[in-house]
């Protein structure tokens, strides 16, 4: 049914749709088993109005039942530095309950890599180069073990590329940038965006 849709205004003709419009959606992704979904969201009731909300969602009742907030994220569990715009550059999330996502300090959304568990409420600092800033477009591998994310150092212009486990990313050890031809990023404000797919 999908396979036909190449618009939003075949997606609006189509019957039997789901339409949630509650809030500002920026961004959403699903839980593997198609009951929540994690949408970043322009919340006006927070000074910090980036947020990603952790809804469930019933599909088949959805006409007259809405999504419900489980969760806010980061919802005043960050203490971002002063740098920080308090936006959110960029997330991504398991489909379960490991959130990965940073703020936005610098060029078009470099920031300060936090992981979040919405199972125990609580944010970590990640910053795996050295403690240092700066990250974005984090993602988690389908099988959860291993973390792509683009790092570019603050005050540099080279963006660089690292795909390493997830358990190495507190271990301390150095951590090797994927190699690139010179020149491989145009600007300092590339945004590559990755999509990590299981291999077939």
């Amino acid at each position: 049914m999908l396979k036909e849709v190449d618009s939003r205004f075949d997606l609006l003709k189509m019957q039997d749709n789901c339409f949630y419009n509650q809030y500002p959606f920026r961004e959403v992704l699903w839980s593997k088993d198609g009951t929540h979904l994690a949408a970043r969201v322009i919340d006006t009731r927070l000074v910090n109005s980036d947020q990603i909300f952790y809804l469930n969602v019933d599909i088949p009742n959805c006409d007259t039942v809405g999504p419900v907030r489980l969760d806010r994220i980061p919802g005043g569990r960050i203490e971002y530095v002063g740098e920080s715009t308090k936006r959110i550059g960029s997330f991504d999330w398991d489909g379960e309950h490991l959130f990965l996502l940073n703020d936005f300090i610098r060029n078009d959304g470099f920031g300060n890599l936090y992981l979040y568990d919405s199972n125990t409420r609580e944010a970590t600092k990640l910053n795996p180069i050295n403690g240092e800033c700066c990250y974005r477009d984090a993602r988690l591998s389908p099988d959860g073990k291993y973390i792509f994310f683009v790092y570019q150092r603050f005050g540099s212009n080279v963006i660089e590329l690292y795909y390493v486990s997830f358990s190495d990313l507190q271990s301390g050890q150095p951590l090797t940038p994927i190699e690139l031809p010179s020149g491989f990023f145009a600007t300092a404000r590339e945004r590559p965006q990755p999509a990590l797919r299981p291999a077939e």
